[in-house]
């Protein structure tokens, strides 16, 4: 499968209510400040220990800074539990 760049990822874009009004791309919700939503997994280990991971200094926000959470923007035509899932892989190498 190939990897689409951040910058072109279709975002879902919603109104206050989190209905659907549209998507746009990536860089151009960013840059707009446009509402969408986005998924968010904390992982702990069997200890319960929060796992923490050092952000990529090429991310365009926060680079280089500790993050708690594994997340993603939800992309046009995904649903949350799939962002989370895609994530999860992308960024820990877990599967399903």
């Amino acid at each position: 499968t190939a990897v689409t760049p951040a910058s072109q990822e279709m975002c879902v874009i919603v109104d206050d209510e989190n209905r659907v009004v549209g998507a746009e791309p990536r860089d151009v919700t960013v840059r707009n400040r446009l509402l969408g939503r986005g998924a968010y997994v904390l992982v702990f280990n069997e200890r319960g220990e929060l796992f923490v991971s050092k952000r990529s200094t090429r991310k365009d926000v926060y680079p280089g800074h500790l993050d708690v959470v594994t997340a993603g923007i939800v992309r046009a035509g995904e649903e949350y539990l799939d962002t989370a899932a895609r994530e999860l892989s992308e960024e820990l190498g877990v599967e399903e």
